[in-house]
């Protein structure tokens, strides 16, 4: 041991084994009867500034191994955080490398491609086609709305506009092929014409509602029925064939039953109006009743999208046809 330390021990009349709570007691002890104010010494202050040296040192040859150790734990939990940091940065990056590898990133770049084109064209369409319709359709007051249009969407469509050297038309119909080839675009493409088909030709048709319905319905249970080598060869989900081609392939039959009709014959009829669907409102939908009830099971006969067309009107000519397909369809019709 440093002969500065026996010094110390000896000073404070501890050994250097001693524990801290009795090196404490041994200081405070000394430091009472060596204060200048209690020993008359003359070399009181000398005295008691030595002893305060000789406890700081054991202090400090104590603490040591301590701060060494302390300083020890921080090195250990900081390069511990490090490696935990770099632990976590490699799986983020593996799980990034993932995602873009994925479908879904894939699928999220073409949403992008064809939202930025369509946003191209939208706003090609507002500085050049749509003032061409409000001319067309309505003259100047028309061509002074498309204006106002045009200037409350300018925040939209100029930025659009500016960015035309970004445009990548290659990559506008790679994304529109990867789209058009998704589960989701099958069935709301499908669902779209099934729509559409259904309220041209299908309320055309002389099929009872419930009837075109059911069979609608009936295709959809038989497309979720469909054998697993149907499912492999067409589809890999259910979905698209229940709710896509199946109703499709009904919409299709009635399509062409509708197409292909032919040997003309007109039905007339008087009528009264049997309900407006927005009251006594005109310009909206309207319902009527032909004479003797006739066709009361083809509410599609005897819808029409405005009532205009039936004010003062007191006859109903209907031009009926003979389906491909054998159902009667009507083709045309006018009111007098």
């Amino acid at each position: 041991m440093d002969a500065n330390l026996q010094g110390a021990f000896a000073l404070l009349g501890v050994t250097p084994n001693a524990p801290d709570a009795d090196l404490r007691r041994a200081y405070r002890r000394k430091a009472m009867q060596l204060h200048p104010d209690r020993n008359p010494s003359a070399h009181a202050q000398e005295e008691f500034v030595r002893l305060q040296a000789a406890y700081e040192l054991v202090l400090a040859m104590r603490q040591a191994p301590k701060r060494t150790n302390a300083a020890s734990n921080t090195d250990a939990n900081r390069d511990r955080r490090q490696q935990e940091m770099a632990r976590r940065r490699e799986a983020a990056r593996k799980k990034r490398e993932a995602y873009e590898r994925s479908d879904a990133f894939k699928m999220h770049m073409a949403l992008d491609v064809l939202a930025f084109h369509l946003s191209f064209i939208l706003s090609v369409f507002v500085f050049t086609g749509l003032p061409l319709i409000g001319l067309w359709q309505f003259g100047v007051p028309g061509l002074f709305g498309c204006g106002v249009i045009m200037l409350i969407s300018t925040p939209m469509t100029i930025p659009s506009l500016r960015s035309y050297r970004l445009l990548k038309w290659l990559s506008f119909a790679e994304a529109l092929k990867k789209i058009s080839r998704t589960n989701e675009f099958v069935i709301t493409a499908c669902m779209l014409f099934n729509l559409l088909v259904l309220a041209r030709v299908g309320l055309q048709t002389l099929i009872p509602i419930k009837l075109l319905l059911l069979i609608n319905v009936f295709a959809i249970v038989v497309g979720y029925g469909m054998p697993h080598w149907v499912l492999k060869r067409f589809a890999k989900k259910t979905s698209p064939i229940a709710f896509g081609w199946a109703p499709a392939l009904v919409q299709v039959y009635f399509l062409l039953n509708f197409l292909f009709s032919g040997s003309p014959q007109e039905k007339r009829f008087y009528f009264v109006v049997e309900d407006s669907v927005w009251g006594k409102q005109t310009g909206y939908p309207v319902s009527i009743r032909l004479q003797n009830d006739a066709y009361s099971a083809f509410s599609g006969l005897r819808f029409f999208w405005d009532d205009l067309q039936v004010v003062q009107k007191e006859q109903v000519v209907y031009t009926f046809e003979q389906g491909l397909l054998g159902w009667p369809v009507m083709i045309a019709y006018r009111f007098e």
